[in-house]
C-alpha cells in the first residue's frame, strides 16, 4: 500500500501554525496595550510617556504569548515528523504469509547485502569510488560478491570470518592464476597485459573460476598470486 507523501503537508502546517502563532501573539499584545492605556496607563500618571509605555507593553506581551503558544504548539509537530517511515521510501512493505515467504525475502536481502558490503568494502582497495556501485555487484548467500569488470575478467569479493574486513581476488581467462587485488592499479595492470596479449594474439591458460555460491564460503586458495 502506497504511505502518503507528508513532507509538503508538514512543511505547510507547520507555517501555518508559525503565522497563526505570530498573529494571536499580535492581537494578545494589542487587546492588552488597548486595555492598559483605558485603566492603568493613563495620562494623568505617564504624562508624555503614554504611549511609549504603551508600545512596551504591546511588545513585552505579544513577546509573552508568543512563547507560551510556541510552547503548546510544539508537541504538534511531532506526530507529523514521525509518521513517515525510516529510510524515505514511501512505502510499506507487507508481512510475508509464511515461514518460507519470509526465508525467501530474507535470503534475497542477503544477496543484496552481499553486493552492497562488497560495493562498499572497495574502498580499502580504491579511493577512486569506481567499484563502489552495488548495482554492478552480484552477491551471494555466503557474504561473498563478483564484479565483471572486462571479458573475460572478474573481481571476486571475499569474506573470512576471522578477519573485519574483504580480500578482492582477479579472475582472469589470460591468467593461469588469481591475483590476490590490494589496489586498484593492480587491475589497471593486469588489463593492461590482457589487451596487449589480445593484440598480440597470445593465448594463456585461464584461471580457476571464482568460488559458486556453496564453495563462497570457503577460505581463498592457497596459491593464489599477490600483486
Amino acid at each position: 500500500m502506497p504511505f502518503p507523501d507528508t513532507r509538503v503537508h508538514h512543511r505547510l502546517s507547520t507555517e501555518l501554525l508559525a503565522v497563526a502563532s505570530v498573529v494571536t501573539s499580535l492581537v494578545v499584545g494589542l487587546v492588552a496595550a488597548k486595555t492598559a492605556l483605558s485603566t492603568v496607563i493613563t495620562a494623568e500618571r505617564f504624562g508624555s510617556l503614554r504611549v511609549i509605555v504603551a508600545v512596551a507593553l504591546f511588545l513585552l506581551t505579544a513577546m509573552i504569548a508568543e512563547r507560551i503558544l510556541f510552547l503548546l504548539l510544539h508537541p504538534l509537530h511531532r506526530p507529523l515528523q514521525t509518521v513517515r517511515p525510516p529510510g524515505g521510501t514511501g512505502t510499506t512493505r507487507d508481512l510475508p504469509p509464511t515461514a518460507e515467504a519470509a526465508l525467501t525475502e530474507i535470503s534475497e536481502a542477503v544477496v543484496k547485502d552481499a553486493a552492497f558490503r562488497a560495493a562498499l568494502d572497495s574502498c580499502i582497495i580504491d579511493h577512486s569510488k569506481y567499484l563502489d556501485t552495488a548495482d554492478r555487484w552480484r552477491g551471494y548467500p555466503a557474504g561473498d560478491a563478483t564484479l565483471y569488470l572486462a571479458p573475460g575478467t572478474v573481481l571476486h569479493c571475499h569474506r573470512d570470518g576471522s578477519s573485519s574486513f574483504p580480500s578482492y581476488t582477479l579472475y582472469s581467462s589470460t591468467s593461469s592464476t588469481p591475483v590476490a587485488i590490494n589496489n586498484i592499479s593492480a587491475i589497471q595492470a593486469h588489463l593492461s597485459r590482457q589487451a596487449e596479449n589480445t593484440a598480440q594474439g597470445a593465448h594463456d591458460v585461464p584461471a580457476s573460476q571464482p568460488p559458486t555460491s556453496e564453495e563462497a564460503s570457503t577460505p581463498a586458495s592457497s596459491d593464489t598470486a599477490a600483486f
